[in-house]
């Protein structure tokens, strides 16, 4: 199914809920966890490192410590409607590197010691559409697929440019919209009279997009191609109506 025949159908589903009756169930809540944002800096550190180690063969003499890809904090507020089997889940995620950044450097014998860091961040907006799966009254699983948008915002900054050949400027920065689609499973427990603890797991894929920076030096390539993992509290209302 290509996406805009995802997306027509998304919102043919939450048009004919909107029309349903009010019965159903609203609750909002608050999530943390970590998502490791592959599509974009997975690709972008494996391409420094490359270019990193094809300098070192290139020039004997040349030490490399390459960048690492580490996981990044995902922090999400959620908004969902619940009527009989059927889910419908609004989110807002933030994504960012807080405490630390992938970073490496690079020395050959004559050059500079270029070191590099790379800061990243992302905010998601995911409408999902699903079916949930009651264990009791206050406890069910639920499966879920929909559209996503986000924004990325993407910094690289070097000590000595020039020797990485990808980016060639001392400061050089991206920025996107990208749109996408997605799934997620989740379940959801109670742990008091209107909370309840959930965990999801959401799989996001999408185009990749091609980005110029703002100085229009260079271009990488950017996608929302993402596993996120994440838990948290819901509060819900009328939940014993």
């Amino acid at each position: 199914m290509t996406f805009t025949k995802y997306l027509v159908l998304s919102c043919l589903i939450v048009i004919s809920a909107a029309g349903m009756s009010y019965g159903g169930t609203f609750s909002v809540g608050l999530s943390a966890g970590f998502a490791d944002d592959s599509g974009t800096m997975g690709k972008m550190v494996r391409d420094i490192n490359s270019d990193m180690r094809t300098t070192e063969i290139a020039a004997p003499g040349t030490e490399v410590n390459e960048l690492e890809n580490f996981y990044m904090p995902v922090f999400s507020a959620n908004f969902t409607y619940s009527y009989n089997l059927m889910l419908i889940k609004f989110s807002w995620e933030y994504s960012r590197y807080f405490l630390y950044k992938p970073s490496g450097d690079i020395d050959t014998p004559v050059n500079p010691k270029n070191e590099i860091e790379i800061d990243f961040s992302r905010f998601t907006f995911p409408l999902s559409v699903g079916i949930q799966v009651p264990i009791d009254s206050r406890s069910r699983f639920y499966f879920a697929g929909g559209v996503n948008f986000s924004y990325f915002m993407l910094d690289v900054k070097q000590k000595e440019p020039g020797v990485i050949s990808l980016f060639p400027g001392e400061s050089l920065s991206f920025a996107s919209y990208l749109a996408g689609f997605h799934f997620k499973a989740g379940a959801e427990a109670q742990i008091g009279r209107n909370y309840s603890f959930v965990v999801e797991c959401t799989r996001y894929m999408g185009r990749q997009s091609r980005v110029e920076s703002e100085d229009k030096t260079a271009d990488l390539d950017i996608s929302m191609d993402a596993f996120e993992i994440t838990g948290g509290l819901n509060y819900t209302v009328d939940f014993y109506k």
